[in-house]
């Protein structure tokens, strides 16, 4: 019995469907999303190998936008190819296309521009955790009860190919699996923290190099510290949520870069007493809203009435860049009320 006849059974009729379409094909190209984090990298690196490992198939890594620079000691990510000029990049000819770690199309952003026209005569895949509407695919596996992309392609793997697991892939999901659920395994994701504990162990019994990772992951420097010192004294406050606006600007003057800045919107997740916590950045003339929590309100749901996405504990959305701090506290006062309104249902 595996974890996908526990948790996604429904789901195997198009997990063959992935097979089959592995087993027929020998150009594969496989796609992260914008700036790929630790779960993007992992998947994206994970089942390249994967395929690789099975002879006579040729396989691609692409996203749009480099990872962060403190994620270039992530092993093998020199494989991904990244583009920032949509117009003059061009992509390889390949049968099949995989995207990984998304599927919406408000995620793949200027991804999406140059794989419109790309990907009309080739067979799509997509294997995703979000709880997004996917652009039309030949082979959708989305399983938004899955804590990370990397948790999810280590259960269809085992799967399919129990015997084809190796060290590699088993470090790869590891720190996608990590890195999605806050540095701890579960600790985000209490409802499934079984099914995360499960594969964790499953992946270290394969060779998953965990002190490694866990060493990377933890590493803290002065300037997120200062960064940190900086935040907390610009936090707000309102009945059930705490939130903050950041200026990119700050990070960059920091030397920060995306995955770093997160160290002290996850220190505030730790504060007690508050069921939201949310960050506005203002970033490439836009600003992003993001929402944390570490009780049972569904942060997905509000998010999405803001026309954003993601998952019940982590999720986010965009607004214009020109909202001022009035228009936060506007959004926050809505914010206020769905988290009552929530509670109030429960």
């Amino acid at each position: 019995m595996t974890h996908i006849n526990t948790y996604t059974p429904e789901l195997i009729p198009q997990i063959k469907q992935f097979q089959t379409i592995i087993q027929e094909n020998s150009s594969f190209l496989l796609v992260g999303h914008t700036k790929p984090d630790g779960d993007c990298l992992g998947s994206l690196l994970a089942l390249g190998h994967w395929i690789e490992k099975i002879g006579g198939k040729e396989v691609h890594y692409t996203a749009s936008r480099s990872h962060a620079p403190s994620m270039n000691w992530v092993w093998w990510s020199e494989k991904v190819q990244y583009f920032t000029d949509h117009e003059s990049f061009k992509l390889p000819e390949v049968q099949v296309v995989i995207l990984l770690d998304h599927c919406a199309p408000n995620q793949r952003s200027d991804i999406q521009i140059i794989l419109s026209d790309y990907i009309k005569n080739k067979i799509t895949v997509c294997i995703d955790h979000h709880i997004n509407t996917p652009v039309p695919v030949n082979c959708s596996m989305v399983d938004a009860s899955s804590s990370s992309a990397c948790e999810w392609l280590w259960e269809i793997l085992n799967y399919l190919d129990p015997e084809g697991i190796d060290k590699q892939i088993a470090t790869r999901c590891f720190l996608g699996l990590t890195t999605d659920t806050g540095g701890s395994v579960g600790l985000e994701y209490e409802k499934d923290s079984v099914r995360s504990f499960e594969n964790a162990l499953g992946m270290l019994k394969a060779g998953a190099d965990k002190k490694s990772i866990i060493q990377k992951l933890n590493e803290v420097t002065p300037s997120q510290l200062e960064y940190a010192k900086k935040m907390f004294g610009s936090i707000h406050f309102t009945k059930n949520c705490l939130w903050v606006v950041v200026e990119w600007k700050d990070i960059e003057e920091l030397g920060l870069d995306t995955e770093q800045a997160g160290l002290a919107f996850g220190l505030m997740k730790k504060i007690v007493g508050k069921d939201v916590i949310a960050k506005f950045t203002h970033q490439d003339n836009k600003r992003y809203g993001s929402l944390r929590t570490a009780t049972d309100i569904d942060v997905q749901q509000i998010a999405a009435s803001f026309g954003g996405g993601g998952h019940v504990k982590a999720a986010g959305f965009r607004l214009e860049a020109d909202y001022s701090l009035k228009d936060i506290e506007a959004i926050m006062l809505q914010i206020e009320q769905k988290v009552e309104l929530q509670k109030k249902s429960s």
